[in-house]
């Protein structure tokens, strides 16, 4: 069994949250409604872990989990752990363990929520199938400030999660995990080349969703519109008709005739300046529009380069202060 973990939480939600965006921007909804899910879960779970921490008791524990564990089944179990490092309350399904106590302390996902008292994101991957392993922690505020109370744990089998997305949406779509292909409802219907995108999950790395990206079909207004202008088209078409001969016209007709088309060369002189000076305008619009985009292109770009800059100093202050609080715990000052 191996598990990643990944305890630092200020620059990991700083990241995932500027990638959610960034494909977002132009994501479909097949994208759109996996990320939104992860994103639900880790919601509930916070959720939980507030309520929790004004919980003293084992039986209301046991039912607001019970409570929580039957909105997402996919759950393979969420227990909590008291501040002391023993487990005091698991709930699998729909019923609640015995209570065994048992002691998790020296395990170094605790170790990490106890020192940091921030989230725990990591995986679990057996030949059993493809978890994911979060950890919330439980935070008493007083006074003075807050002090950790323990811990919520949460083991989710990710499968479930992609097939309970599946049915609920009525959504085609294949999941990899580093090449390997661990759901897929996609069957023999695919015609066309698949669509690839990354999938952040907090937790786990390497998760690639393809689907077939949806055809645009004909609106029935537009196809009525069609068939009226194909029809208003054959009827405007020009029919011959047999001119009556006409009499010899007088001199002032014909100079009358002459003044007219004078007239019709000055208008259409006239309106080809106004066209001119019209598409003129609308090139320099064009421009400024153009530019537009890139100065707003160029301003998002700096913006992503900022919070990229901000998570990595975050992430190296935590680090240094870890390593520096370990040195404490070693050396016995702590």
């Amino acid at each position: 069994m191996r598990i990643k973990s990944d305890s630092k939480s200020i620059g990991i939600t700083v990241v995932f949250i500027l990638s959610i965006f960034l494909q977002l921007n132009h994501a479909d909804e097949v994208y759109s409604r996996v990320s939104t899910y992860f994103i639900s879960c880790d919601s509930l779970l916070g959720a939980t872990a507030e309520k929790l921490s004004d919980i003293s008791k084992l039986d209301p524990t046991d039912k607001l989990l019970l409570e929580k564990i039957n909105i997402y089944p996919e759950f393979e179990y969420l227990m909590r752990v008291n501040s002391k490092g023993k487990i005091i309350s698991k709930v699998v399904g729909d019923k609640a363990l015995p209570r065994t106590y048992r002691y998790v302390g020296k395990q170094m996902w605790y170790k990490t929520v106890n020192l940091n008292k921030r989230p725990y994101y990591g995986s679990i991957v057996n030949k059993k199938g493809y978890y994911l392993f979060w950890i919330k922690p439980l935070l008493v505020w007083t006074k003075h400030g807050s002090r950790f109370g323990g811990a919520l744990v949460a083991k989710i089998n990710i499968k479930k999660g992609f097939e309970s997305i599946a049915e609920k949406n009525e959504t085609k779509f294949q999941v990899e995990y580093r090449g390997k292909n661990i759901f897929s409802n996609l069957g023999k219907s695919v015609t066309g080349t698949l669509t690839e995108k990354k999938l952040a999950v907090y937790g786990m790395q390497g998760l690639t969703l393809k689907y077939e990206k949806p055809v645009a079909k004909r609106r029935p207004v537009a196809v009525a519109a069609a068939k009226q202008q194909a029809l208003e088209a054959k009827d405007t078409k020009a029919v011959p008709v047999k001119e009556k001969a006409q009499k010899p016209q007088k001199k002032v007709a014909s100079e009358k005739a002459k003044a007219d088309i004078r007239k019709t060369t000055a208008k259409a002189q006239e309106k080809k300046v106004i066209q001119g000076k019209v598409s003129g305008s609308k090139k320099d619009k064009e421009k400024k529009a153009g530019y537009i985009s890139i100065t707003a292109t160029i301003f998002f770009i700096f913006i992503c380069f900022v919070l990229v800059a901000i998570c990595f100093i975050v992430m190296k202050r935590a680090a240094e202060r870890n390593r520096k609080i370990i040195e404490s715990i070693d050396k016995g000052n702590l």
